[in-house]
């Protein structure tokens, strides 16, 4: 089974692909600028015979590149984020995809899973894994993450970190960020919570902290509780939104994606 972004029932969705998926839906439904993609459901042993469709699927979304990530039942919990556990792939053409999938769905089998399962008290062996497929972003120059609480406790902020380049490297901790605080209410950025300095120098404008936080305060809102979003600008300045999922412990750091 194979549904877009656009064309889910994300409440009937989260149940057939996972959370991270019908979230992306309902961000794209929503109006938030979510790169398009689709979905390929949990059922392995029907990958095969879905190939033509996965190929075709690939073609309407009229782009060179995409991005292969897991959604897994309890994917992005409150209580299980699954952060960095399956096999994801990025930049992949056409001729990589069916083998990406493949590697994506073979990931749930791995036994760093069934740790974490285990730890997490999740049943490893009810575990379901679908696929998500994106367009890429167009040669991403600033990406991060934008937590809309402060996740050490401090309140009336949010927290904004970003690295030059592809939002892998801010969430798997190979790039070095910027950390920026956002006023809850105004959006006004500082480099330290509290009164007193303003951003600062460096990668983070007040327009593009303005727009973040605004666009934070939605994404809460659709969801109801603090978000971890992981964004992206593009070559030509155009803000994206790769990911939104619950802030799973108010008290430290908690970014990654799966």
């Amino acid at each position: 089974m194979l549904t877009t972004l656009e064309a889910m029932n994300p409440d009937a969705g989260e149940r057939r692909y996972g959370l991270k998926a019908a979230n992306l839906a309902r961000l794209f439904q929503a109006g938030l600028p979510v790169p398009p993609g689709f979905v390929i459901g949990p059922e392995a042993e029907a990958f095969e015979a879905m190939e033509r469709d996965i190929l075709e699927s690939f073609a309407a979304l009229d782009c060179a590149r995409v991005a292969v990530r897991s959604s897994a039942s309890g994917e992005d919990g409150r209580s299980a984020s699954f952060a960095g556990m399956f096999e994801s792939s990025i930049n992949v053409t056409a001729e990589g995809l069916l083998d990406g999938i493949r590697s994506c769905l073979a990931s749930a089998r791995a036994p760093r899973v069934r740790r974490y399962c285990l730890l997490r008290r999740v049943d490893p062996d009810g575990l379901r894994v679908a696929v998500i497929v994106q367009a890429m972003v167009d040669g991403p120059r600033l990406s991060g993450i934008l937590f809309t609480r402060d996740p050490t406790g401090k309140t009336g902020w949010m927290v904004l970190e970003a690295a030059p380049g592809a939002c892998d490297a801010v969430t798997l901790g190979r790039a070095s960020v910027v950390r920026r605080f956002l006023d809850l209410r105004t959006g006004e950025c500082r480099s330290s919570p509290g009164p007193g300095e303003g951003p600062g120098p460096g990668l983070i404008d007040r327009p593009l902290a303005a727009d973040l936080a605004g666009m934070g305060r939605r994404i809460e809102e659709l969801f109801g509780c603090p978000q971890d979003i992981e964004w992206s600008l593009d070559r030509n300045g155009g803000l994206w939104i790769l990911q939104a999922r619950p802030v799973t412990a108010l008290g430290s750091f908690q970014g990654g994606t799966g």
